[in-house]
């Protein structure tokens, strides 16, 4: 059994949505019923790894869907990676702190971007003077800087 990330229902959306697809027109272009669709864009049912990657397909997501069903998120691996940055940043080293930030949310975004330990941590590493844009940016559109 595949594991499915929790973000490829919105992701789903996003890139139907960007195309200017309804369900229905996705539907008739990857030949799968609007409903399963709706299943699907809604994290009610999850995809095959054969579904995600013919949607990729579809969508020219460029193997977006597809990493999200095939690469599992690793909640432990993000909580370390936050630690890590609290770390750098109690050392005053923003820049490898922004690093492994970044590495953590691609490998487990909700633990940067939702529990208060990581936002906090974002937030201290964005009000660093030579915090990278890419934090800044992340730390502004979470409200946490």
């Amino acid at each position: 059994m595949s594991h499915v990330d929790p973000r490829f229902a919105a992701q789903l959306r996003a890139l139907r949505a960007s195309r200017g697809l309804s369900l229905r027109a996705l539907g008739q272009l990857a030949h799968r019923g609007k409903s399963h669709l709706h299943d699907l864009g809604t994290a009610a049912k999850a995809p095959t790894p054969e579904t995600a990657r013919h949607l990729d397909e579809v969508l020219q997501a460029g193997g977006a869907l597809v990493r999200l069903v095939e690469q599992p998120v690793d909640h432990d691996a993000g909580r370390t990676r936050a630690d890590a940055a609290r770390t750098y940043v109690h050392v005053h080293d923003p820049v490898n702190a922004a690093r492994v930030l970044t590495a953590a949310d691609r490998i487990a975004p909700a633990e940067i971007r939702h529990r208060p330990a990581g936002r906090d941590v974002l937030a201290r590493v964005a009000r660093e003077p030579h915090a990278p844009a890419t934090i800044t940016d992340l730390a502004a559109s979470l409200g946490a800087g």
